[in-house]
């Protein structure tokens, strides 16, 4: 018997299981109730979960394996993808939120900024600016200095590193900094890791189209 996705997250540590949420995703829809509850359901299931629920698993999977300094570029690809499908279920149930009656569309908003605090869709889809430096988009491009220098050695000295990270939290010369990652990089990366040699400072084609920004201390 297949395993719905309210079972799966309520049972299973996720964080180790990014590729078969991600698959579970791919045959799931999101819908509203009339209550203003955002609904995750497998199709050709009747069991659902909330939207809010299915983010806040994720996002903590994200900080715990970021924590854990373990995560691989299959992982950060993974969580790229499942991210942006609940970026789309945000986005989605947004527009039948602001189609449905006034009592729905009430309840819908003090449902997410009324009665449980911080939005949990803000660890999902960012707050304006800080989309790709919070919540787990960031988790998932933070590497420690010494992920940094082993993924990327040609990349790993000032100022070097500059070209394809967004940002550097705490002293680059220490070992418990973040480095932010571009996602752009990391998806080339996952897809040159079986080729020859290693992505290099003058290879731009690897890395081209991705805005390069002055190092940020934060």
């Amino acid at each position: 018997m297949t395993m719905s996705l309210q079972n799966f997250i309520n049972t299973r540590d996720i964080s180790h299981e990014l590729e078969n949420v991600h698959e579970m995703l791919k045959n799931t829809n999101v819908g509203v109730n009339f209550w203003g509850t955002r609904e995750v359901r497998s199709i050709g299931m009747k069991a659902s979960t909330t939207l809010d629920k299915l983010s806040e698993k994720v996002v903590q999977a994200a900080r715990q394996r970021c924590l854990a300094r373990d995560l691989t570029l299959t992982d950060r690809c993974t969580g790229f993808e499942i991210t942006g499908i609940l970026q789309d279920f945000y986005q989605n149930s947004d527009v039948e939120i602001a189609n449905r009656c006034f009592i729905t569309r009430l309840l819908a908003h003090l449902r997410e900024f009324t009665f449980f605090g911080k939005p949990t869709r803000l660890g999902i889809v960012g707050e304006d600016d800080i989309l790709y430096l919070h919540g787990c988009l960031r988790d998932f491009r933070c590497y420690n200095q010494q992920q940094f220098k082993e993924q990327f050695p040609l990349f790993s000295e000032w100022p070097l590193c500059m070209e394809i990270t967004e940002a550097i939290e705490g002293d680059f010369d220490s070992p418990d900094c973040s480095l932010i990652v571009y996602e752009k990089v990391i998806r080339k990366t996952l897809s040159e890791e079986n080729e020859a040699g290693d992505l290099t400072p003058s290879d731009h084609e690897t890395i081209d189209s991705v805005e390069i920004h002055p190092v940020q201390n934060v």
